[in-house]
This record gives C-alpha cells, structure tokens and sequence, in this order.
C-alpha cells in the first residue's frame, strides 16, 4: 500500500473523529503535513494555513488503520478513486468510508427506497408485487439503497437480494457493531449479490442516536432517486425525503387515503409536488427505464 495513502487514511479518521470539521478546514488539515505531497498538489495555496492535530489523535488513527486491516473490512478515503463523488458534494463529506461488498455497483442507476419500521400489510403487498416486479425486470440495471432498519428497509434489501439486485445499505454504526441486530441475517446475502454495506464509522462504534441523521443524508445524496413508502408525520424517511428535495433528487411517493395517518407525511409530499407512484409502470417511466 502506498505511504501517502496510508497516512490519508490516519488523517481522514482524525476528520471522522472531529465531526464538525467543513471542506475548507479538512484542505488545511492535510496542508499541514509535508509528508502527503501527491495529495497537496490539488489544494490551492490559500488553504495552506496550519492547524494542529494532537498526537494522541494521531495514535488512535494507526490503531483505528491496524484493526481495520486485521479484518475483513476495507476502507476509501476522500483521495480514493472509489470514493462517491456524490458524497464529495456535501458541505461536510465524510473523510473515510468503510465498507463490506464491492462499491462497483454504485456505478449502475440507484434508487433509494425508504419507509416505516412498522409498515401495514397493504405496504408489504405493493412491495411484495410491484416492487419485486421492478426490481427483476431491472436487476442489471438497478442498485438499491437502504438504511438496513427494522420494516421496509430491510424488506427494500431482502428483495433485492431474491431478484438478485444489489443492494447497498448505509449504516448508523460501525461494520463490526452492525444495527440492528436482526439486519445480521441479510448480509451474507447481500455481498453474495454484489452489494455493500458502508458506514463512515470506526468499526467498533455503536450506533448513536445523532448518527441516524447523517446516514439518512447520504442515502438521499447517493442515489439518483428516492422512493418513499409509508411515511408517517415523524421519522427518518421524511428526513431522507427532505434531504431529497434539497439535493434537487428525484422523489418518488406511494401515496394512501388522506384520512390514513400512517401515510400522512407520504400524502403531504406529494400535495407539495412529490411524483406519485401507483405500481412498476408508474416506476419506469419516472427512473426513465
């Protein structure tokens, strides 16, 4: 492995470490080092200010880069020519991302489908019928994205995994604290299908409340568009959605009977300009397949 990338590495997890840093202030960080010059080259000489990293951040950088390396786990940092340029857009991007699987498949057209932990049965049939439809028909063209959750995100991968789609879930935790414990099940699967599982965390980091957000907007940046399914006034898929809208993505909503209050951020989506989606068809004219 290439020093330079090493050490991109060992800076990067720093970054992951202090969650607040911007774009401009992680150019400066790598200005800092004189040892990372292939990187440095990219960075205008404004940004070349200097700001100090602690050793103690440096050492919990190499042990993070050895037990990442002792696993089975692989990593890319903002440098890689596998990191999604997608993520490379947002105003605080995540410096390194570990993953499970093969990134190659976020090359295809992604759709993200999110939805409820606790979906109705009328949910599982259009998923069951005309999301299973969908993705056969598609599988070569297709990669799905989902947040691995209880209800409709695990349903999205397990789908995805019979139609033999791969699929690609974003995780709130570190891919040796995988949550929730149920998605356990799926991932074997999941890399035997061609996808992944990619999480911005130190492998051994829990999920934490706060993280849920964060993951909540890459799987809106990272897909070209995104499904709603039954949303209801709160929860994480009405964040995914209005991540959507300000990333100017395509979305997508199944609408329900106003007076169903389990749909009632669903129906708001849609009166506010949301495409509705009534079955495969309705799919592949929006996703232009």
């Amino acid at each position: 492995m290439l020093i330079c990338e090493r050490l991109s590495f060992q800076i990067g997890f720093t970054l992951a470490i202090q969650r607040s840093m911007t774009k401009l202030e992680y150019k400066k960080i790598l200005c800092f080092y004189p040892w990372i010059q292939p990187v440095k080259n990219w960075i205008p000489d404004i940004l070349s200010q200097s700001i100090e990293i602690s050793k103690k951040d440096l050492q919990s950088c190499q042990d993070a880069y050895l037990k990442i390396k002792e696993s089975a786990i692989q990593y890319c940092t903002y440098f890689c020519k596998n990191y999604p340029g997608e993520l490379k857009e947002l105003d605080s991007p995540p410096p390194v991302l570990t993953y499970l699987g093969d990134l190659e498949c976020l090359k295809r057209k992604r759709l993200s489908i999110v939805g409820t932990r606790t979906p109705q049965s009328h949910t599982e049939k259009w998923m069951m019928t005309e999301l299973r439809s969908f993705l056969y028909t598609h599988h070569h063209k297709i990669c799905s994205l989902s947040g691995g959750a209880r209800g409709v995100d695990q349903w999205v991968h397990e789908l995805s995994i019979r139609t033999h789609t791969p699929t690609v879930a974003l995780l709130p935790s570190g891919l040796g604290e995988i949550y929730p414990k149920s998605f356990q099940a799926l991932i074997p699967e999941i890399l035997k299908a061609g996808g992944a599982l990619i999480s911005s965390y130190a492998p051994w980091e829990p999920m934490r409340k706060q993280n849920f957000y964060v993951r909540n907007q890459w799987i809106a940046a990272l897909s070209e568009d995104v499904l709603v399914l039954e949303a209801g006034q709160r929860g994480g898929s009405l964040i995914t959605a209005q991540h959507a809208i300000n990333f100017g993505k395509n979305l997508l909503v199944v609408g329900s009977h106003p007076s169903d209050q389990k749909y009632k951020a669903s129906n708001e989506l849609l009166y506010s300009g949301a495409q509705m989606i009534r079955d495969q068809k309705d799919l592949e004219v929006s996703l232009r397949l």
